[in-house]
Protein backbone atom coordinates (compact mmCIF):
# COMPACT_ATOMS: atom_id res chain seq x y z
CA UNK A 1 0.00 0.00 0.00
CA UNK A 2 0.77 3.89 -0.80
CA UNK A 3 0.11 7.01 0.25
CA UNK A 4 1.74 9.39 -1.37
CA UNK A 5 3.30 8.67 -4.97
CA UNK A 6 5.75 11.26 -5.96
CA UNK A 7 6.53 12.12 -9.59
CA UNK A 8 8.92 13.83 -11.00
CA UNK A 9 9.26 17.77 -12.61
CA UNK A 10 7.32 18.10 -15.82
CA UNK A 11 6.01 14.24 -15.26
CA UNK A 12 3.98 13.70 -18.25
CA UNK A 13 6.57 15.81 -20.27
CA UNK A 14 9.88 15.87 -19.16
CA UNK A 15 11.84 19.22 -18.85
CA UNK A 16 10.33 20.98 -22.38
CA UNK A 17 10.60 24.48 -23.23
CA UNK A 18 8.06 23.50 -26.18
CA UNK A 19 5.36 25.47 -24.24
CA UNK A 20 2.50 25.67 -27.07
CA UNK A 21 2.74 21.49 -26.28
CA UNK A 22 2.98 21.30 -22.98
CA UNK A 23 0.98 24.37 -21.34
CA UNK A 24 -2.42 23.44 -20.17
CA UNK A 25 -5.01 26.09 -19.43
CA UNK A 26 -7.82 23.91 -17.61
CA UNK A 27 -5.50 21.82 -15.23
CA UNK A 28 -5.80 18.60 -17.45
CA UNK A 29 -3.21 16.83 -15.49
CA UNK A 30 -4.62 17.52 -11.99
CA UNK A 31 -7.70 16.41 -13.30
CA UNK A 32 -6.24 13.14 -14.78
CA UNK A 33 -4.44 12.93 -11.34
CA UNK A 34 -7.18 13.19 -9.25
CA UNK A 35 -9.26 10.26 -11.03
CA UNK A 36 -6.00 8.15 -10.37
CA UNK A 37 -5.87 9.12 -6.74
CA UNK A 38 -8.95 7.95 -6.53
CA UNK A 39 -8.90 4.60 -8.16
CA UNK A 40 -6.14 3.50 -6.45
CA UNK A 41 -6.78 5.32 -2.95
CA UNK A 42 -3.85 7.79 -2.27
CA UNK A 43 -2.29 11.16 -2.90
CA UNK A 44 -0.24 12.00 -6.11
CA UNK A 45 2.05 14.40 -6.80
CA UNK A 46 2.61 15.39 -10.39
CA UNK A 47 4.41 18.20 -12.48
CA UNK A 48 2.20 20.35 -14.96
CA UNK A 49 2.84 23.49 -16.86
CA UNK A 50 -0.20 26.31 -16.23
CA UNK A 51 -0.51 28.45 -19.41
CA UNK A 52 -0.47 32.08 -18.11
CA UNK A 53 -0.89 33.62 -21.94
CA UNK A 54 2.01 35.23 -22.66
CA UNK A 55 4.19 33.07 -20.46
CA UNK A 56 3.78 30.04 -18.58
CA UNK A 57 4.44 28.42 -14.73
CA UNK A 58 5.85 25.13 -14.02
CA UNK A 59 3.78 23.88 -11.14
CA UNK A 60 3.96 20.92 -9.06
CA UNK A 61 0.41 19.54 -7.59
CA UNK A 62 -0.67 17.05 -4.61
CA UNK A 63 -3.57 15.96 -5.37
CA UNK A 64 -5.93 13.76 -3.14
CA UNK A 65 -9.20 11.64 -4.10
CA UNK A 66 -10.81 14.41 -2.25
CA UNK A 67 -9.25 17.29 -4.63
CA UNK A 68 -5.69 18.95 -4.93
CA UNK A 69 -3.77 19.46 -1.37
CA UNK A 70 -1.39 22.14 -2.86
CA UNK A 71 -0.55 23.83 -6.35
CA UNK A 72 3.01 25.08 -6.12
CA UNK A 73 4.54 27.30 -9.04
CA UNK A 74 8.46 26.85 -9.47
CA UNK A 75 10.17 30.09 -7.76
CA UNK A 76 13.58 30.13 -9.61
CA UNK A 77 13.45 29.43 -13.06
CA UNK A 78 16.89 27.40 -14.37
CA UNK A 79 17.97 30.81 -16.17
CA UNK A 80 20.81 28.27 -17.56
CA UNK A 81 18.62 26.35 -19.83
CA UNK A 82 16.60 29.46 -20.43
CA UNK A 83 13.64 28.29 -18.99
CA UNK A 84 13.47 31.86 -17.39
CA UNK A 85 12.76 33.08 -20.90
CA UNK A 86 9.63 30.73 -21.33
CA UNK A 87 8.27 30.85 -17.88
CA UNK A 88 8.04 33.03 -14.94
CA UNK A 89 9.12 32.53 -11.36
CA UNK A 90 5.99 31.88 -8.74
CA UNK A 91 5.89 33.66 -5.35
CA UNK A 92 4.14 31.45 -2.92
CA UNK A 93 5.74 28.81 -0.62
CA UNK A 94 2.05 26.69 0.00
CA UNK A 95 2.06 24.14 2.37
CA UNK A 96 -0.66 20.77 2.43
CA UNK A 97 -1.36 19.00 5.45
CA UNK A 98 -2.15 15.01 4.49
CA UNK A 99 -2.28 11.99 7.17
CA UNK A 100 -1.28 14.72 9.60
CA UNK A 101 1.58 15.30 7.88
CA UNK A 102 3.00 19.40 6.85
CA UNK A 103 4.54 18.80 3.02
CA UNK A 104 6.17 21.67 1.34
CA UNK A 105 7.70 21.66 -2.28
CA UNK A 106 10.30 22.93 -4.03
CA UNK A 107 11.42 22.13 -7.71
CA UNK A 108 14.90 21.04 -9.07
CA UNK A 109 16.67 24.94 -9.63
CA UNK A 110 14.87 25.58 -6.51
CA UNK A 111 17.46 23.21 -4.55
CA UNK A 112 20.33 25.97 -5.12
CA UNK A 113 18.56 28.29 -2.94
CA UNK A 114 18.31 27.87 0.70
CA UNK A 115 16.30 30.63 1.73
CA UNK A 116 12.92 28.97 0.53
CA UNK A 117 13.88 25.87 2.56
CA UNK A 118 14.09 28.42 5.86
CA UNK A 119 11.12 29.39 5.44
CA UNK A 120 8.94 25.90 4.81
CA UNK A 121 10.91 24.15 7.54
CA UNK A 122 9.37 26.55 10.33
CA UNK A 123 6.02 24.37 9.73
CA UNK A 124 6.89 21.08 7.32
CA UNK A 125 7.83 17.62 8.18
CA UNK A 126 8.65 16.49 4.66
CA UNK A 127 10.14 18.95 1.64
CA UNK A 128 9.71 16.96 -2.02
CA UNK A 129 12.17 17.98 -4.28
CA UNK A 130 11.10 17.13 -7.90
CA UNK A 131 13.15 17.36 -10.47
CA UNK A 132 15.05 16.94 -13.85
CA UNK A 133 18.46 16.83 -12.72
CA UNK A 134 21.03 15.49 -15.45
CA UNK A 135 23.83 13.50 -14.40
CA UNK A 136 26.53 14.98 -14.98
CA UNK A 137 25.55 17.37 -12.02
CA UNK A 138 24.44 14.64 -10.10
CA UNK A 139 26.89 15.07 -7.27
CA UNK A 140 25.29 18.43 -6.77
CA UNK A 141 21.98 16.98 -6.44
CA UNK A 142 22.86 14.92 -3.60
CA UNK A 143 24.96 17.23 -1.72
CA UNK A 144 22.21 19.92 -1.48
CA UNK A 145 19.71 17.41 -0.93
CA UNK A 146 21.15 16.15 2.25
CA UNK A 147 22.41 19.33 2.80
CA UNK A 148 18.57 21.32 3.22
CA UNK A 149 17.78 18.38 5.27
CA UNK A 150 20.42 18.86 8.15
CA UNK A 151 20.43 22.72 8.21
CA UNK A 152 16.37 22.56 8.37
CA UNK A 153 15.83 19.75 10.56
CA UNK A 154 13.09 18.59 8.19
CA UNK A 155 12.87 15.27 5.77
CA UNK A 156 13.61 15.97 2.46
CA UNK A 157 12.79 13.76 -0.45
CA UNK A 158 14.39 14.23 -4.06
CA UNK A 159 12.18 12.90 -6.90
CA UNK A 160 14.50 12.82 -10.05
CA UNK A 161 13.41 11.17 -13.42
CA UNK A 162 16.19 8.50 -14.92
CA UNK A 163 16.76 7.96 -18.61
CA UNK A 164 18.18 9.84 -21.93
CA UNK A 165 15.96 12.89 -22.69
CA UNK A 166 16.67 15.98 -24.99
CA UNK A 167 20.29 14.89 -25.08
CA UNK A 168 20.54 14.67 -21.50
CA UNK A 169 21.28 11.61 -19.12
CA UNK A 170 19.43 11.85 -16.00
CA UNK A 171 20.52 9.25 -13.65
CA UNK A 172 17.53 8.94 -11.23
CA UNK A 173 19.16 9.38 -7.70
CA UNK A 174 15.79 9.92 -6.22
CA UNK A 175 16.30 9.77 -2.24
CA UNK A 176 14.84 10.42 1.30
CA UNK A 177 17.01 12.19 3.56
CA UNK A 178 16.86 12.18 7.67
CA UNK A 179 16.66 15.08 9.31
CA UNK A 180 20.07 14.20 10.82
CA UNK A 181 21.48 13.61 6.80
CA UNK A 182 21.26 9.68 6.63
CA UNK A 183 19.47 8.66 3.93
CA UNK A 184 17.06 5.75 4.01
CA UNK A 185 19.16 2.80 4.03
CA UNK A 186 19.19 0.58 0.91
CA UNK A 187 18.21 3.85 -1.37
CA UNK A 188 20.50 2.21 -4.25
CA UNK A 189 21.04 -1.29 -3.68
CA UNK A 190 18.61 -4.53 -4.64
CA UNK A 191 17.54 -6.79 -1.59
CA UNK A 192 15.06 -10.09 -1.41
CA UNK A 193 13.02 -9.92 1.40
CA UNK A 194 12.98 -8.02 4.12
CA UNK A 195 15.47 -7.50 6.79
CA UNK A 196 16.04 -5.50 9.99
CA UNK A 197 18.51 -2.69 10.22
CA UNK A 198 18.83 -1.02 13.82
CA UNK A 199 20.76 2.44 14.47
CA UNK A 200 21.46 5.65 16.11
CA UNK A 201 17.82 5.33 17.17
CA UNK A 202 16.12 4.63 14.10
CA UNK A 203 13.69 1.85 14.10
CA UNK A 204 13.59 0.78 10.05
CA UNK A 205 12.38 -2.66 8.09
CA UNK A 206 13.68 -2.52 4.63
CA UNK A 207 11.33 -4.21 1.48
CA UNK A 208 12.81 -3.76 -1.78
CA UNK A 209 11.45 -5.11 -4.77
CA UNK A 210 12.32 -5.40 -8.83
CA UNK A 211 9.94 -3.89 -10.86
CA UNK A 212 10.16 -3.72 -14.86
CA UNK A 213 8.23 -0.77 -15.09
CA UNK A 214 8.91 3.24 -15.58
CA UNK A 215 9.91 3.43 -12.07
CA UNK A 216 13.34 3.53 -10.60
CA UNK A 217 12.90 4.50 -6.46
CA UNK A 218 9.85 3.85 -4.77
CA UNK A 219 10.31 4.00 -0.87
CA UNK A 220 7.45 4.33 2.32
CA UNK A 221 7.88 6.86 5.04
CA UNK A 222 6.63 6.62 8.22
CA UNK A 223 6.66 9.54 10.77
CA UNK A 224 6.72 10.07 14.87
CA UNK A 225 7.22 7.49 17.48
CA UNK A 226 6.12 4.09 17.20
CA UNK A 227 4.16 4.28 20.30
CA UNK A 228 2.21 6.85 18.17
CA UNK A 229 1.19 4.64 15.13
CA UNK A 230 1.52 7.87 12.77
CA UNK A 231 2.76 6.67 9.51
CA UNK A 232 2.80 8.05 6.20
CA UNK A 233 4.10 5.51 3.29
CA UNK A 234 4.97 7.08 -0.16
CA UNK A 235 6.73 5.96 -2.92
CA UNK A 236 9.29 8.10 -5.11
CA UNK A 237 9.44 6.86 -8.85
CA UNK A 238 11.72 8.23 -11.43
CA UNK A 239 10.49 8.16 -14.51
CA UNK A 240 11.29 6.47 -17.57
CA UNK A 241 12.52 3.11 -16.36
CA UNK A 242 14.68 1.33 -13.92
CA UNK A 243 14.41 -0.54 -10.76
CA UNK A 244 12.35 0.01 -7.91
CA UNK A 245 13.41 -0.17 -3.86
CA UNK A 246 10.46 -0.10 -1.42
CA UNK A 247 11.22 1.15 2.48
CA UNK A 248 9.24 0.91 5.06
CA UNK A 249 10.13 2.97 7.64
CA UNK A 250 9.29 3.84 11.55
CA UNK A 251 11.10 6.97 12.67
CA UNK A 252 11.79 6.96 16.34
CA UNK A 253 12.85 10.44 18.14
CA UNK A 254 16.14 11.29 17.71
CA UNK A 255 18.25 14.32 18.97
CA UNK A 256 20.69 16.03 16.88
CA UNK A 257 23.46 17.99 17.40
Amino acid sequence: EVDLLLLPEMSLTGFSMNTEKTKECKKETVCRIQELAGQYHMAIGAGWVKDLGTTCENHYSIVSPEGELLDYAKIHPFSYGEESLHFRGGETLPLCMYRDFRIGVQICYDLRFPEPFQILSKEADLIVVPANWPASRREHWDTLLRARAIENQVYVAGVNCAGSMGGQYYSGDSVLYRPDGTNVPAGRKMLSGKEEDRRDGYAETLCVTFILSAVSVCAYFARGAAETGGALRFCIPAVFGGVAGAFLLDRLPVKVT
